[in-house]
């Protein structure tokens, strides 16, 4: 896990050159009473993140919102109010999150969105093993709907012969 906080142009140029990982994105103003209140929460769920997960290939990014508009457009554009939580995947928003701001609420979301999501170029067709031998799953159905539609076929032949 990797924070960064965004309060000049260093610190940006650093996130945009690791954009393409899995990122929880936090943008909030310093004089934003609702992010002053949720700021002991926001610290629970890194504390709660670091102590659940070992996973090193995820940002936290905390955005001061003067430098919001200096994010990627189709990030800064979806800034409707503070604070906001974007989970990211490739630079692109795949969620946000709008339930409460407690620790718990948002690890929940960062487990749903950011934690177990892998690479687009490692997700494979999952393989099931049966007898020992190797069948994808989405064959497997297939054989199956194949199976009932020759029994289906069977049984018409079947009653157009008694008909007959």
């Amino acid at each position: 896990m990797k924070i960064i906080n965004i309060k000049d142009n260093s610190s940006l140029q650093e996130f945009l050159s690791e954009i393409n990982k899995p990122s929880l994105l936090r943008v909030y103003s310093e004089n934003c009473g609702y992010c002053k209140a949720m700021q002991p929460e926001w610290e629970n769920l890194l504390k709660l993140i670091e102590k659940k997960n070992n996973n090193d290939n995820i940002n936290i990014v905390d955005v001061e919102a003067s430098y919001s508009n200096n994010l990627p457009y189709n990030i800064s554009s979806s800034i409707i109010g503070y604070p906001t939580i974007f989970a990211l995947q490739d630079g692109n928003i795949l969620k946000t999150y709008e339930n409460r701001r407690t620790s718990d609420d948002m690890y929940e979301f960062c487990k749903k969105h950011i934690l177990k999501k892998k690479s687009s170029s490692s997700q494979k067709k999952r393989k099931s093993y049966k007898g020992g031998k190797k069948t994808n799953k989405k064959n497997k159905k297939t054989k199956k709907q194949t199976k009932i539609k020759k029994q289906t076929k069977i049984k018409r032949t079947n009653k157009k012969k008694k008909n007959k």
